[in-house]
């Protein structure tokens, strides 16, 4: 609204997948964006601005369609801070940045679990030692007003488990392949895993959050899980192939 340029996300509702979207120029504001003919709905969203959705913009091929867009900037304090990672395991650093908007001038963080449990750096660092799911809180000021910003459960610590011949016995857990979080798994793997619940009794969830093959080495991967009912616990196996 100002007239100045803003550099902002260009997304194609229903359409956009795997980062296909694009931003604007921060230094010009043009933004361009290859599309078949069609009727599209777009949404444009940039830090400390009301987003906007502008639908049925008709493309034809071989031609430009130009759109121009002013987006509104929030009005007051809007906290907001982000974190370099969410899922992790014990005794791991977390480095948290604000993005707040309003031009704050001071910060008071509380961490949940966390070392600190508190500060009042912009942009503080922390480290969770113990599992569990742990709310983050952010007050800021601008020397007059104040808001605050809790996202609940948003740091989620657990034991990671990799993929092997083995039996863990635990209550909660991060599950990998056998090269973790960031390394690779080997050739021909074929492995099959016990995983016992820390407490008799007590039953076992296995989620797969992402599930992906690699292209020209993987030739299929199978994957099973089974319940079985014993006399004291509860077993979950899996197996990849």
């Amino acid at each position: 609204m100002t007239g100045e340029p803003l550099k902002a996300k260009v997304f194609i509702q229903n359409h956009d997948a795997d980062s296909s979207y694009v931003y604007s120029s921060a230094t010009m504001g043009d933004y361009h964006r290859l599309i078949k003919a069609g009727s599209y709905t777009v949404i444009f969203s940039a830090p400390c601005h009301y987003s906007k959705t502008i639908q049925n913009v008709a493309v034809t091929d071989l031609n430009a369609t130009i759109l121009n867009v002013q987006l509104q900037p929030y009005s007051g304090l809007n906290p907001t801070f982000s974190a370099d990672k969410t899922n992790i395991t014990f005794g791991e650093d977390v480095h948290f940045t604000d993005v707040s908007c309003g031009n704050p001038i001071s910060w008071q963080w509380t961490f949940e679990g966390g070392t600190p449990s508190t500060s009042t750096e912009q942009n503080p660092v922390v480290r969770y030692s113990d599992a569990g799911s742990y709310d983050v809180s952010l007050t800021i000021s601008d020397g007059n007003d104040t808001a605050t910003l809790t996202k609940q459960d948003y740091i989620v610590v657990a034991q990671n488990i990799l993929m092997g011949n083995n039996t863990v016995t635990t209550c909660s857990g991060n599950f990998y392949d056998s090269g973790g979080p960031n390394g690779s798994y080997s050739n021909n793997e074929n492995y099959v895993m016990t995983i016992n619940p820390a407490t008799q009794g007590a039953m076992l969830k296995v989620t797969f959050n992402q599930f992906s093959t690699e292209s020209g080495y993987d030739n299929y991967i199978y994957t099973m899980a089974q319940i079985q009912v014993l006399p004291k616990f509860r077993e979950a196996h899996l197996r990849v192939l």
